[in-house]
C-alpha cells in the first residue's frame, strides 16, 4: 500500500483506504509527503521521479575545491591591491600541505583564471601579500604587477 499510496495521491488521484469502521478516502491534500536523503547523498523529487547524488568528498574534489578556493581568493586579492581587470600578474601562493597538492595539479589553471604570466615565491617587492585560510589549509598570496 505504502508506495502506491503518494504516487497516486501525487497524481492528484484519491486513495481509499478500507477499514473495519468503513472506507477512509484520502485526497492529495489530506497528506503531506517528504522525501529525505539519507546521509552521504542530496535528493530531490519532482513529477513522481527521484535523484539522489552521492555527496562524498573524495581527495581529487577536495583538491579541485581547494584549488577553486584558491582562484577565489587571488581575485579578491588582485581587486584589494587595486589592479585593473585586464592587469597581467606575478603570483606566488605557499601554503600548507592541500594547498601545495592543489597547486601542483591546478597550477597552471591557476594562473590562467587569475592572468598571472609567471610563477615567483617570495617576491622582494609585492605590491600585494595576504594570508588566507579555509579549514585547515592556510597559505600565502604574493602579487606584483608584470611588465
Amino acid at each position: 500500500m505504502a508506495p502506491r499510496l503518494p504516487r497516486r495521491l501525487r497524481k492528484g488521484e484519491s486513495y481509499t483506504i478500507v477499514v473495519p469502521a468503513g472506507e477512509i478516502t484520502l485526497e492529495a491534500d489530506d497528506l503531506l509527503v517528504e522525501t529525505s536523503s539519507a546521509e552521504g547523498y542530496a535528493c530531490a523529487e519532482d513529477a513522481g521521479f527521484l535523484t539522489e547524488l552521492d555527496t562524498t568528498l573524495n581527495d581529487a574534489l577536495i583538491t579541485e575545491g581547494t584549488a577553486r578556493e584558491l582562484i577565489r581568493t587571488v581575485q579578491d586579492a588582485r581587486k584589494q591591491a587595486g589592479l585593473e581587470v585586464s592587469d597581467r600578474i606575478v603570483l606566488g601562493v605557499s601554503g600548507t600541505g592541500g594547498v601545495e597538492s592543489s597547486l601542483e595539479e591546478y597550477r597552471d589553471y591557476l594562473m590562467s583564471e587569475t592572468l598571472a604570466t609567471k610563477w615567483q615565491v617570495g617576491q622582494p617587492d609585492s605590491l600585494f601579500t595576504c594570508n588566507n585560510e579555509f579549514g585547515d589549509e592556510r597559505w600565502f598570496i604574493e602579487i606584483s604587477k608584470a611588465d
